[in-house]
């Protein structure tokens, strides 16, 4: 019986390092060393070189990355044509647009114009309304 009480016991033992103030403070003084102030992780986070800010325009300007290398001739009759017909589908949508919102016609030709002006230099895509023609060469 006795013998059952000592495997009924169960005994843990811990074995860890005995830390004094003298390690602690040396501990924290060197991760206070370490450690840099919120301005100076801003500041690194926000250096510019010239690269990062070449990068920063053309992700914000995407048509400054396509247009230099634009192939006028084979695309340009296609991208007319196709601003053409995008046209003449928004100028009567944006026109009844008005009349449904209740106000005079040139504010639905503002807002079917400048959207698609903003988004040809802000945008990523030539192709900007669902109105318009694509051409298959443009893929292939």
């Amino acid at each position: 019986m006795e013998e059952e009480d000592s495997e009924s016991q169960l005994m843990y033992r811990i074995e860890r390092p005995v830390y004094d103030e003298a390690f602690l403070r040396s501990q924290l003084l060197h991760h206070r060393l370490k450690s840099t102030t919120l301005w100076k992780r801003l500041l690194k986070h926000f250096q510019c070189s010239s690269e990062k800010a070449k990068a920063t325009v053309l992700n914000f300007l995407p048509v400054l990355k396509w247009l230099p290398s634009y192939p006028v001739k084979q695309y340009l009759f296609s991208d007319v044509v196709s601003g053409l017909s995008t046209g003449v589908v928004q100028l009567p949508q944006g026109l009844a647009y008005a009349m449904l919102a209740a106000v005079p016609p040139v504010y639905g030709l503002y807002s079917s114009f400048y959207p698609v002006m903003l988004y040809m230099f802000f945008g990523t895509s030539r192709h900007i309304s669902i109105g318009k023609k694509l051409s298959l060469k443009h893929y292939f």
